[in-house]
């Protein structure tokens, strides 16, 4: 439906209108967006009739391969079709963007966005199987790889056997913690009902990802990167941040403008998870010094990293 990193751009430009409407009480309108190229794009915004330039830099590749950007399209352009509107789907790390081929993805992402109003995020669920294999009568022990991995201790003492738990269909968990734990109950009836070494199970559950409804977005957007680029490794970051920096700095020393952002937007499965703070301290600070403020943008979120700075347009 549109180059990736304008799209970028056009939701950076609404999140961080939408926070600072939110946060600070300020009057926001966008403007126009301009690629420089894939790693950074400038923005204009007017915050109370004071000019803010917002640059903005993508810590994933937006241009990924040529079957993410033609299945991203076509769902793009489907979402159009059924009146899905000003609506933005964070696609998690490692998930890959759903061939065309019927309405079920379509239909459960328009959906959830119905019930959203401007600003707001929900969670649009897939259905995905995993499988359960038990591997020794011994031990009380599972692991897993996956989506689950990182609970893997809270099946410890309470599986009686050893099993192997593939969990990569989840990409995303739900944020409620309660509908985590529901999970991991089930999986450990489903384990304890294998009686059998060697016998596997499948167990049914959901793949959870982050839909936004937006105020102004020329069409829906899926912000994705192709299923292999690990957008959330921390060298693939660290190398984004140092360039987009550097880039967004001279772009912006030659702007007229009250106020000069920086808008980092990463593919995370939740903000929590993010590890560009920690790239940021161990750049020169000084390369910051042309900037008012800069924030992250993640699942649809906005964490602010400094500022702003008195006497800005944000700082009212």
């Amino acid at each position: 439906m549109g180059d990736p990193s304008t799209q970028v751009a056009q939701v950076a430009g609404e999140l961080v209108a939408e926070w600072a409407e939110r946060e600070r009480g300020l009057t926001v309108s966008t403007g126009g967006s301009e690629p420089v190229d894939a790693g950074l794009s400038l923005l204009s915004l007017s915050i109370d009739g004071r000019s803010l330039a917002l640059a903005v830099v993508p810590l994933f590749p937006v241009q990924a391969t040529a079957d993410t950007l033609r299945r991203k399209a076509a769902i793009e352009e489907r979402l159009a079709q059924v009146g899905a509107g000003s609506v933005v789907v964070w696609v998690p790390p490692g998930a890959e963007v759903p061939m065309d081929d019927g309405d079920a993805f379509v239909s459960r992402v328009a959906e959830a966005a119905a019930a959203l109003g401007p600003g707001e995020r929900g969670e649009v669920k897939f259905p995905v199987l995993l499988d359960l294999r038990r591997n020794d009568d011994n031990g009380t022990y599972l692991s897993a790889v996956g989506g689950l991995a990182p609970h893997w201790a809270r099946f410890t003492n309470r599986v009686f056997g050893y099993y192997q738990l593939d969990s990569s269909a989840i990409h995303r968990l739900p944020e409620d913690p309660e509908k985590v734990t529901q999970l991991i109950e089930f999986i450990v009836l489903v384990a304890n009902g294998i009686r059998t070494v060697g016998k596997s199970a499948e167990v049914k559950a959901e793949d959870t990802w982050i839909v936004q409804r937006l105020r102004s977005l020329p069409g829906p957007v899926l912000l994705a990167a192709a299923p292999d680029a690990a957008p959330d490794d921390g060298a693939i970051v660290r190398r984004a941040l140092r360039t987009g920096v550097k880039l967004a700095a001279s772009k912006l020393s030659t702007v007229q403008a009250d106020t000069k952002a920086l808008a980092f937007v990463g593919i995370y499965r939740s903000l929590a998870e993010e590890n560009a703070t920690i790239a940021l301290r161990g750049m020169d600070p000084s390369v910051f010094a042309h900037f008012d403020f800069a924030c992250l943008l993640a699942d649809g979120r906005l964490k602010p990293l400094f500022g702003p700075k008195p006497g800005t347009a944000l700082s009212a």
